[in-house]
């Protein structure tokens, strides 16, 4: 699964691949948590069951990412490692006020434009980071 702000640098493929036979469900990281924004899971009865309890509480745990984490305990998960980027992962979880004084990991299979509010700032930092990872 990958939410609609994310934007792609390289073929990931292989490497999920080689995590999920481990897991049920690999994740990007959220700082530390489970991010419902971008995933890869095994298709089988027990991740069903536990995404259909994602459903039925979400409204009650505030959205579906408080969900999936409360459920945790329940299923083998690995969050994924810095390659799979998010701002709020190098600013300690802040939403993104525009400052370009950081640089992505110097391996980076993807950007997720989380802790940005607003289409406009999530292309700004889109931008921004497509830039930091070209100039390289």
């Amino acid at each position: 699964h990958a939410d609609c702000d994310i934007q792609f640098f390289a073929d990931m493929f292989n490497d999920i691949s080689s995590r999920i036979p481990q897991y049920d469900l690999v994740a990007q990281s959220d700082c530390g948590t489970i991010c419902a924004g971008f995933f890869a899971c095994k298709s089988n009865e027990k991740m069903r069951g536990i995404f259909k309890e994602v459903l039925s509480t979400m409204d009650q745990a505030g959205n579906d990412q408080h969900a999936l984490n409360g459920l945790r305990s329940r299923f083998a998960c690995q969050l994924l490692p810095p390659a799979y980027f998010t701002i709020g992962n190098v600013n300690g979880g802040r939403v993104w006020s525009g400052e370009t004084n950081f640089m992505p990991p110097k391996k980076v299979f993807m950007h997720h434009a989380n802790y940005v509010v607003g289409p406009e700032k999530k292309m700004e930092l889109m931008n921004i980071i497509m830039d930091k990872v070209k100039s390289r």
